[in-house]
């Protein structure tokens, strides 16, 4: 990875990284269901938690790849409702990377919900409460 963004940056191109998450291990379901069965608040903090730890380790390696841009999270619309989380997410990606930051929402075309309970995927960029802590508004 850090040889395209440098053979990226020799031909004049800027670069963003952009972690994915994929459910390899449950293919029936999707990232935008992640938290859907959660009961406890446990389950959120361990969540997070866990999401926290990877995706600094991504912004740090954007920081020293010299990345334009990063993504602090993509299409997670079942979670992104836990503004405090997220404004977390926000605050310490920026104690590790100096770029500007951006989350990318589903937008409010399509339709449909992920499942009985869930909240429907469509439609995260007005439910989002805390694109301020974001320099970016990414919307797919």
């Amino acid at each position: 990875l850090r040889h395209m963004i440098d053979l990226a940056h020799s031909l004049g191109m800027r670069v963003s990284i952009l972690p994915f998450l994929a459910l390899s291990q449950d293919p029936t379901h999707y990232w935008t269901q992640i938290g859907t069965a959660f009961t406890t608040e446990e389950q959120w903090r361990a969540w997070f938690t866990s999401y926290r730890q990877i995706i600094v380790q991504y912004a740090t390696f954007a920081q020293d790849a010299g990345a334009d841009m990063f993504f602090i999270g993509q299409e997670l619309s079942s979670t992104t409702h836990r503004a405090a989380d997220w404004r977390r997410i926000a605050q310490e990606v920026r104690q590790v990377y100096k770029g500007r930051i951006i989350y990318e929402a589903l937008n409010s075309t399509g339709g449909g919900g992920t499942g009985a309970g869930a909240s429907p995927p469509f439609g995260e960029e007005q439910r989002i409460t805390w694109w301020d802590a974001v320099d970016y508004i990414g919307v797919m």
